[in-house]
C-alpha cells in the first residue's frame, strides 16, 4: 500500500476525513453517533427500569457495554474528527469505548449463556476465550492504533502502521464475529433442546425471541465482517 493509500477517506480508525465528500461523511458519522448514544439512553432506561435486582453479570455488562463502552466510543471520534485535541488524547477515549463495547457484548452473550447450559467445562471454555481474545486481539490492535494516529510528521514510519492496522482490523473483527458466533449458537442450541423438552406457553415464546434476537445478533455481525472485507 503506498503513502497516498494511508490518507484515504475510508481507512478507517487510522485515517482522517479527506476529500470532496468529507462534509457528507462527517453528516452521516454524526448521526450515526448520536443514534449510538440515544441507543444508549434507551437502554439504560430499559434496564434500570426492568430489573427487579441491580447486580450480577448480565445487569453490569448490559450498563458496561453501553456506558462505558459506546459512548467513549463515540466521543472519541467525535474528538478525532470534530476537533483539534491531541489525536493521543481521542484515541485513549475510544480504545477504552472500544474495549468495553466489544468485550462488553461478548460478556452480555456469556452471561444468558449460564441460563441455558448447565455444563461448567463448556462455560469455562467460553470465559478462557474471551479473555484469551482480550490479549490476543484488543492488545495488537490497540499498538496499531495508536502507532497509526500519533506518528503524523514522518510518512514513511507511517505507511507500516497503518498498514499493519488495516490488517489486524479485519483479523479482530473476524476473531470477535467467530466468538460471538461461537457463543450465540451455544445458547441458541441449548434452548431448542429446552424447548423440544416442553415448557409453559410464556417460557417457550420468551425462549423464541431470545433464539431470534441471536440469530439476528449473529447476521449482523456477518454483515459487518462483510462490509469489512469489501473495505
Amino acid at each position: 500500500m503506498s503513502v497516498s493509500d494511508t490518507e484515504d477517506v475510508y481507512d478507517g480508525i487510522s485515517g482522517q476525513l479527506s476529500g470532496g465528500n468529507s462534509d457528507g461523511l462527517l453528516a452521516i458519522l454524526v448521526i450515526f453517533i448520536s443514534l449510538s448514544c440515544y441507543n444508549v439512553l434507551e437502554l439504560v432506561i430499559l434496564v434500570l427500569s426492568t430489573f427487579r435486582r441491580w447486580g450480577g453479570l448480565y445487569f453490569w455488562s448490559l450498563l458496561a457495554s453501553g456506558v462505558l463502552g459506546v459512548v467513549p466510543y463515540s466521543v472519541g471520534f467525535l474528538l478525532k474528527f470534530f476537533s483539534h485535541v491531541n489525536s493521543t488524547l481521542s484515541v485513549s477515549i475510544l480504545t477504552i469505548g472500544w474495549w468495553i463495547m466489544v468485550t462488553g457484548q461478548s460478556f452480555v452473550l456469556y452471561s444468558r449463556l449460564h441460563l441455558v447450559l448447565r455444563d461448567e467445562r463448556v462455560l469455562h471454555r467460553v470465559l478462557y476465550m474471551i479473555i484469551a481474545n482480550i490479549f490476543f486481539l484488543h492488545v495488537p490492535t490497540t499498538v496499531l492504533t495508536y502507532g497509526s494516529n500519533v506518528i503524523k510528521n514522518d510518512k514513511e514510519v507511517r505507511s507500516p502502521w497503518v498498514e499493519g492496522y488495516n490488517i489486524m482490523e479485519k483479523i479482530q473483527m473476524t476473531g470477535f464475529t467467530i466468538q460471538e458466533v461461537i457463543i450465540s449458537v451455544l445458547y441458541v442450541w441449548e434452548t431448542v433442546k429446552m424447548l423440544q423438552l416442553g415448557s409453559s406457553r410464556e417460557n417457550q415464546r420468551i425462549m423464541r425471541q431470545l433464539v431470534g434476537i441471536n440469530v439476528v445478533i449473529v447476521l449482523m455481525d456477518l454483515a459487518l465482517l462483510g462490509l469489512e472485507y469489501a473495505s
